[in-house]
């Protein structure tokens, strides 16, 4: 992902690196992602995982989470003691 500061130098972009450790985007943007609720993490785990029976059309998301926030999230959930088992994350 990047991310572009705009600077009195006649429009020209600057490339700043964007930072995987904390949120880009949504209720806790700019939260550290070791921080979040349980259940966020969760769903950013599964990449919100939206085409699951019981979602209605209008909650289905329309954007990919990028992999290096899936992986952090995995790696917080796995910190915590939570464990992938077939499609759920389980305590335990």
């Amino acid at each position: 992902m990047k991310i572009y500061k705009l600077h009195n130098t006649g429009g020209k972009k600057e490339e700043v690196p964007a930072s995987t450790d904390t949120m880009p985007f949504g209720k806790y943007k700019g939260q550290r992602i070791d921080t979040l609720p349980d259940n966020y993490l969760i769903m950013l785990a599964d990449d919100f995982k939206s085409d699951r029976p019981g979602v209605p059309i209008g909650q289905k998301f329309t954007f990919k989470v990028p992999l290096e926030i899936i992986a952090k999230a995995r790696k917080a959930l796995e910190k915590r003691g939570y464990r992938k088992k077939g499609t759920r994350w389980e305590r335990g």
